[in-house]
C-alpha cells in the first residue's frame, strides 16, 4: 500500500510513460461511507481494523502492476496503467462489491461497510492532463456517487 507521496510519484511517472508509449490510464478514488460512525461507535483501533482490511482486500482485487494508495484517512486511490475506461469502471465495480459483500469481523461482532468510487480514464493517445487534475476529476466523481446515495460508482471520461 502506497502512501500520498509515493501514490503520486506512481501516478507521475505512468503519465510520463502514457504520453510514450499512447497507453490508456485509469484512476480509481474511493471514500469508505460514513466512516466516523464505525470510529464512534467501535472506536478508533476497530476503524485501523477496518482501514487495514480494506486495504487488503483491494491489494486482492488489483493486478500486481496496479498501485493502491492510501491518500488519508479513510480515502484510497488506485492507479490502472494501460487500462481504458471500461475495464477501470469493472475494477472499481469488483472493489465495491468485494468491500460490500463480507463484513469485518472483530471484537464487537461483524461490521458491514460500503464505499463510494469515483474514477476517471484517458484514452489511449490523449492528451495528457497533470496527475493533480486527473485526481481533481476522479475526487469529483467520488463526491458525484456520495452525493447520488454512496455505495456506487461515477465515472468520468
Amino acid at each position: 500500500m502506497a502512501n500520498r507521496r509515493r501514490f503520486t510519484e506512481a501516478l507521475d511517472e505512468c503519465i510520463a510513460n502514457s504520453k510514450k508509449t499512447a497507453a490508456p490510464i485509469s484512476l480509481i478514488m474511493m471514500d469508505i461511507d460514513h466512516f466516523k460512525k464505525i470510529n464512534d461507535t467501535f472506536g478508533h483501533a476497530t476503524g485501523d481494523k477496518v482501514l487495514k482490511a480494506v486495504c487488503q482486500r483491494m491489494e486482492a482485487n488489483v493486478r500486481p502492476q496496479d498501485v493502491v494508495g492510501r491518500l488519508g484517512g479513510e480515502e484510497f486511490a488506485v492507479l490502472l496503467p494501460e487500462t481504458d475506461a471500461d475495464i477501470g469502471q469493472i475494477v472499481a465495480e469488483r472493489l465495491r462489491r468485494a468491500l460490500e459483500i463480507s463484513p469485518i469481523h472483530c471484537d464487537q461482532g461483524a461490521i458491514r461497510f460500503t464505499a463510494s468510487f469515483g474514477g476517471v480514464s484517458v484514452a489511449p493517445g490523449a492528451e495528457l492532463p497533470e496527475a493533480d487534475e486527473l485526481l481533481s476529476v476522479a475526487d469529483k466523481c467520488l463526491y458525484s456517487s456520495k452525493e447520488g446515495g454512496r455505495n456506487r460508482v461515477t465515472w468520468g471520461i
